[in-house]
């Protein structure tokens, strides 16, 4: 199952995952923890909308659009990774009997890893911000509601982790260049970020 996902029924969606298929796989199930992070940060903001809490009336309402664009965002890059890992396979499939064939099918498979590489590095960028945002809520957000913040913190870091370790099987794959190089540099950013500290979020 790839393309628009948010009419799929969980069930059938997990249906999917758990089927022989090769796609969806693990990039859609990243995407999809950092959905789930995105929709707890929602929540815990709404709830701390309606309640006397130490943090700003403005920052909670920033975090909560901000929170509902990020769910929507990965949703949509959830079904958009699979469709990438299905271009991989279908560039590798091309026919490489002659010279020309063999060109084509090398800048083919090059423009499908860079898509591959780049559409979890989005995931990894969004999550890692998900995680601050969820941090942010555990500490300063409705107390009642620092247990779903916690929650939404480790699915944000899971779905960080998951895309950066697509980001890399695909960067392996790829050929030197200054594009695979900054896409690398990019998901090491990402990676000091999401995985310096892996404690759970506490309140200040």
């Amino acid at each position: 199952m790839t393309g628009d996902l948010s009419s799929v029924p969980l069930a059938i969606l997990l249906d999917d995952l758990a089927s022989e298929s090769p796609a969806p796989g693990g990039g859609t199930a990243s995407a999809l923890a950092g959905a789930m992070a995105a929709a707890l940060v929602a929540m815990v903001a709404r709830l701390s909308l309606a309640k006397e809490v130490a943090a700003p009336r403005d920052e909670l309402k920033r975090l909560l659009i901000e929170a509902e664009e990020r769910r929507r965002r990965l949703l949509a890059l959830a079904g958009q990774d699979a469709q990438a890992y299905l271009g991989v396979l279908t560039a590798y499939r091309l026919p490489k009997q002659t010279p020309a064939e063999k060109t084509l099918r090398s800048e083919a498979v090059g423009v499908a890893l860079s898509q591959a590489a780049q559409v979890p590095l989005e995931v990894a960028g969004i999550a890692v911000e998900l995680v601050d945002a969820a941090e942010y809520l555990g500490r300063e957000g409705y107390p009642a509601a620092a247990t779903d913040a916690e929650v939404a913190v480790w699915l944000a870091r899971a779905a960080a982790r998951g895309a950066l370790a697509n980001v890399e099987v695909n960067l392996k794959s790829m050929r030197a260049s200054p594009e695979r190089e900054s896409l690398r540099d990019q998901a090491q950013a990402l990676t000091a970020r999401c995985c310096a500290d892996s404690g759970p979020p506490g309140r200040g």
